[in-house]
């Protein structure tokens, strides 16, 4: 979502392969820090905005041939900067990723593909949406995977002034270039087979080479959407200029109400169903104060309710007292010796419990479910337990607890705690 460094990224590398202005070693040397910058925002956005700004250099190439060689060689020594920059910068880094302690081998995205745009997905507007009519708004919604992941939108007006504007356009070379770069991202987020109307055709998509190929498997196909938007972007730049500095007869007038209209035109079906409705995601009380200081460093803590696949919110709790304790459970990558990768805690008898007790659920009581409990937190050399006021019944979580654990807690800054178990 933050990702202001993609234009800036590209538009430096158009300067430093076309305009070639200044400096090459210094130009380049720019570029090489804000790969770095974006490597450490994020290297997913980082590796598409590599595949786009290839692509790019290429197609440009490939429409002035007859200027390649007078710029190779300022294109060769700025880029040559850029990546010794990077390399320096990026060396360590990299090299732990790949071969570092605890690195991963193997996929880090489970299901890569269920993440993939819609044929549709341009024009169908979902419930993020102002101006989302309800039957559009059931389908879009099930795009990508999720609504958040769907970036695919732009706007029926938007899409036809691409089109248009191509067409209209194509000698403007950078309107050329900028097109097959739309063209190209938007068939990527597509992923490796089509997808119109959220159902899966058999027809194989370019993309789907990727998933033989190292980092590019891992990469989610719809966020390429982000390159297809900042194309479209510069299209309707370029369409708003031509319409601004063209003559409509003796209307001058029109000359600044004609680009206006068709800006609204385009901005109005992208228009945000804000506000949205958000679910609070606050750290508990007990875990920012003092009350946390209770728990030994360094020693283990297990946390009510239960942090799994499906609840991760423990996890920015532990966060939040600068790791002071070890948490069992939680999601996340890890490196797996079978399957590769492992994305969430295995399952254990004491995640079933507590997760089945914050559904008001409790597991009947019985002597043996208890000493298995015990035996598995023994293991795990728990020493404190903190409750936290929550799920669908938390008084019935709270005798639950007392009675699995062997004693009543404690009450701590709006939390029941359990310290020094044995």
């Amino acid at each position: 979502m933050f990702v202001p460094l993609p234009p800036l990224i590209f538009l430096l590398l158009h300067d430093l392969v076309v305009r070639q202005r200044g400096q090459p070693v210094w130009r380049g040397a720019v570029l090489g820090l804000l790969v770095v910058v974006q490597f450490f925002i994020s290297s997913e956005v980082l590796l598409g905005t590599i595949v786009i700004g290839a692509a790019g250099v290429l197609v440009a190439a490939m429409f002035a041939r007859n200027k390649v060689r007078d710029r190779f060689r300022y294109a060769v020594i700025a880029l040559t900067s850029a990546a010794l920059v990077a390399l320096v910068f990026l060396a360590y880094p990299v090299w732990f990723l790949f071969a570092g302690p605890g690195h991963v081998v193997g996929p880090i995205q489970a299901h890569p593909q269920v993440y993939r745009a819609d044929l549709l997905g341009p024009i169908l507007p979902n419930s993020l949406q102002h101006f989302a009519p309800a039957t559009f708004a059931r389908i879009a919604d099930h795009f990508a995977g999720n609504g958040s992941e769907n970036g695919s939108y732009l706007g029926l007006p938007l899409v036809v002034v691409i089109a248009v504007g191509v067409i209209a356009l194509w000698r403007v070379r950078v309107v050329r270039v900028t097109g097959i770069l739309c063209a190209f991202a938007f068939v990527l987020s597509l992923g490796s087979r089509l997808m119109v109307h959220n159902r899966m055709t058999g027809i194989p998509m370019p993309e789907g080479i990727f998933d033989k190929l190292p980092l590019l498997k891992n990469a989610l196909p719809v966020r390429f959407s982000l390159y297809v938007a900042l194309c479209g972007a510069v299209i309707l730049g370029v369409v708003l200029e031509r319409l601004r500095g063209a003559r409509f007869g003796r209307h001058r007038a029109a000359s600044l109400a004609v680009p206006a209209l068709v800006a609204v035109a385009v901005f109005l079906p992208l228009v945000p169903a804000w506000p949205y409705v958000m679910q609070p995601t606050g750290v508990p009380s007990y875990f920012t104060s003092k009350a946390a200081d209770a728990i030994p460093p360094d020693t283990v803590a297990l946390v009510y309710p239960f942090p799994d696949a499906s609840f991760a919110n423990p996890q920015n709790w532990q966060a939040s007292t600068f790791l002071r304790f070890k948490l069992p459970g939680g999601r996340f990558i890890v490196p797996e010796p079978r399957a590769g990768a492992a994305f969430a805690s295995r399952p254990s008898l004491t995640d079933t419990v507590l997760s089945a007790l914050a559904a008001g659920t409790p597991p009947r009581r019985t002597t043996s479910l208890r000493v298995q409990v015990q035996a598995q937190l023994h293991s795990w050399h728990v020493r404190s337990i903190v409750a936290i006021p929550t799920g669908s019944n938390f008084a019935q979580a709270e005798t639950y607890l007392t009675w699995l654990l062997g004693h009543s807690p404690t009450h701590s800054a709006g939390a029941d705690t359990w310290y020094g178990w044995r």
